[in-house]
């Protein structure tokens, strides 16, 4: 059995992105997006990172339904990217699911996904 050389070691940061993506925002963006009848599945993270190609595929595919452009890779440690679809404006994961829950009349959640009670968007 080889040894790793501590030099060669990834960041946390570094191995995100040689995975491809971000597995656990991705897996609550795929619960979030079947509450809102925008994805016929849900997953936890360690499918995620088992099926990336084909769940991150399907999670950008479901965030387009809402009128969301999002892009699975991450721009830090747990982070993907969300813009709203007429304006290309970036905004939150939190922001995003607002915009669709909105978007469909539907209420969201927000402990369900991690949380708190948000008077902006509870309201």
């Amino acid at each position: 059995m080889t040894k790793l050389n501590e030099s060669k070691k990834l960041s946390i940061n570094e191995m995100d992105n040689v995975a491809g993506g971000n597995y656990g925002g991705t897996a609550t963006d795929s619960q979030f997006l079947n509450d809102m009848g925008l994805a016929e599945n849900r997953y936890g993270g360690f499918k995620t990172m088992l099926y990336w190609g084909e769940i991150s595929s399907m999670v950008d595919k479901a965030w387009a339904k809402g009128g969301i452009t999002c892009v699975t890779k991450p721009t830090s440690y747990l982070e993907n990217r969300y813009y709203i679809g007429a304006t290309g404006q970036e905004v939150s994961q939190e922001e995003a699911m607002a915009y669709v829950g909105k978007k469909l009349g539907k209420s969201i959640n927000w402990r369900s996904y991690g949380y708190g009670f948000n008077p902006m968007w509870d309201a």
